[in-house]
């Protein structure tokens, strides 16, 4: 009687460390599937999205007043020879004919070229200057190609500074969006690992078990029925 009682018991036991280990490896399985894709978009290993500044469009229904202004003398020799990446220069020297072609006071290409070079080295973060580029020349693109009122100097300037702080609000925002997509990652690796970690105590506990019921068994003395 206390053989049968035994072994339902193990098969029972058995039952229970197999659904065990199973659910264990699902949502180690799981886990891991939804956390490594995360973990690769917020490390750049997967690529990123760029970082976008205001429209044109965006900044004439916003009427900003405010705007930066040329740098003047006062620039640093350093950064005065500072080469301005391919697609800025390429940007500066659209705004530089945009503004010509409209009358603008700020003729001297180089004028413009101490403007951007003082947007880019100075408030431009190191890691975002290459989204700006791309995009401040996609919005020299829109500006030249435009058909409406023409811009004065001073509505120019106030058009680069409004891409500039719509650019610097949307990289903070991408970058708590970052953080909290990596504070996700981690939790459910943490929760993978987990899982894992008791998928093999079941699996052990599996083995033992089996392992000792048949040592037991082996060791148990033979009855002789005379």
């Amino acid at each position: 009687m206390l053989g049968r009682i035994e072994v339902a018991y193990l098969a029972l036991l058995r039952v229970v460390l197999l659904v065990a280990a199973t659910v264990a490896l699902l949502v180690t399985i799981g886990a891991a599937a939804t956390a490594l894709p995360a973990l690769g978009d917020v490390t750049g290993l997967t690529g990123h999205e760029p970082i976008r500044g205001s429209s044109l469009g965006s900044f004439i229904e916003a009427n900003k007043i405010t705007g930066v202004q040329p740098s003047g003398d006062e620039a640093s020799d350093a950064m005065s020879r500072a080469p301005l990446p391919e697609n800025l220069s390429e940007a500066s020297k659209s705004f530089a004919r945009y503004d010509a072609r409209n009358g603008g006071t700020v003729a001297d290409q180089s004028k413009w070229d101490d403007l951007f070079r003082s947007i880019l080295f100075e408030k431009v973060p190191a890691v975002e200057q290459a989204d700006y580029c791309a995009d401040v020349l996609k919005l020299s693109n829109q500006l030249v190609g435009s058909t409406g009122k023409p811009l004065s100097d001073e509505r120019v300037f106030q058009l680069l500074q409004y891409h500039l702080d719509s650019f610097l609000s949307n990289s903070e925002a991408q970058g708590a969006a970052r953080a909290g997509r990596l504070a996700g990652s981690m939790a459910k690796l943490l929760l993978a690992g987990s899982a894992f970690l008791v998928f093999v105590l079941v699996l052990f506990s599996f083995l033992f078990v089996k392992i000792e019921r048949n040592l037991r068994i082996r060791h148990m003395p033979d009855v002789q029925v005379e």
